[in-house]
């Protein structure tokens, strides 16, 4: 069983959205051209390195936040972002799965950790954290593939939060940790991917793009219509005027004929 969404209403459809705004949420009206692979690498370092360094730099620095005994960084994101910022035109690495798959991860981890937990001994729990944590993975990949939301990282994420003691004395704060990274991540990618490439290829469903193609071709369609009938019209103008020219040059003549009966009769 998945679990679907309805079409995007089309008020919010980016193909709708000015062209300079549209193109750094991923939207392109017409495909986007490879790029050489050396120039995918440079930005591939960028993104990696930027990103790597954002985060370390925030929960290694930044006293609130070292309060909680944050790491430095959460060890699934170094693969995070090479999916990111190396294969950004990858289904498990678009905003859905990156995000929404990460926040699964972490809270099936910290809510089957903190079951297990309540077990009577601190030894109990170590005896079982082979247990724990393939629980952890397990219903995470479970529920992320009921949502559509299937990134490999977040697997990791859920063990290491049972695993990993310096992640596990977090508790619920990994939650907001992990959605705070995986939204730096996104932020950064849809900057650094949409110079030459794209980056999302979709936000929420694979079905956006036929949406979006769907409006290209329903705007085409509209605009031809009105090209149609702004020259059928023109048509229609050109056929009176011309009509009326041909009645005013048979009024010209039938006057000219009348005025030349007239003379003859009188010269009778």
């Amino acid at each position: 069983m998945t679990i679907t969404l309805p079409r995007t209403p089309a008020a919010f459809r980016v193909s709708r959205w000015p062209s300079w705004l549209s193109r750094w949420v991923g939207y392109r009206a017409t495909p986007q051209a490879k790029i050489p692979m050396y120039i995918a690498l440079v930005y591939a370092f960028i993104g990696v390195f930027g990103a790597l360094s954002v985060l370390q730099a925030l929960f290694g620095r930044v006293e609130q936040l070292m309060h909680f005994h944050v790491p430095p960084i959460v060890y699934s994101y170094g693969s995070v972002v090479l999916i990111a910022y190396v294969v950004p035109e990858s289904p498990m690495g678009q905003p859905r799965a990156l995000v929404g798959g990460h926040f699964i991860g972490a809270l099936i981890g910290v809510c089957i950790t903190k079951l297990f937990l309540l077990l009577p001994t601190e030894s109990r729990f170590d005896e079982l954290l082979w247990l724990v944590g393939s629980l952890c993975c397990g219903l995470s990949i479970v529920l992320m593939q009921m949502t559509r939301t299937v990134h490999p990282p977040a697997g990791a994420t859920a063990v290491l939060a049972s695993v990993n003691v310096e992640i596990r004395e977090m508790g619920w704060f990994l939650l907001p940790v992990v959605l705070i990274s995986s939204l730096i991540i996104l932020v950064l990618a849809l900057i650094i991917n949409n110079i030459q490439r794209q980056y999302p290829i979709f936000w929420i469903r694979p079905e956006e793009q036929k949406e979006t193609k769907t409006d290209d071709i329903e705007s085409a369609d509209v605009n031809a219509q009105d090209d149609a009938s702004s020259s059928g019209s023109q048509t229609a103008v050109e056929v009176e005027v011309r009509s009326w020219s041909q009645s005013e040059a048979t009024l010209t003549i039938y006057e000219a004929q009348k005025s030349a009966n007239d003379k003859a009769i009188n010269n009778v």
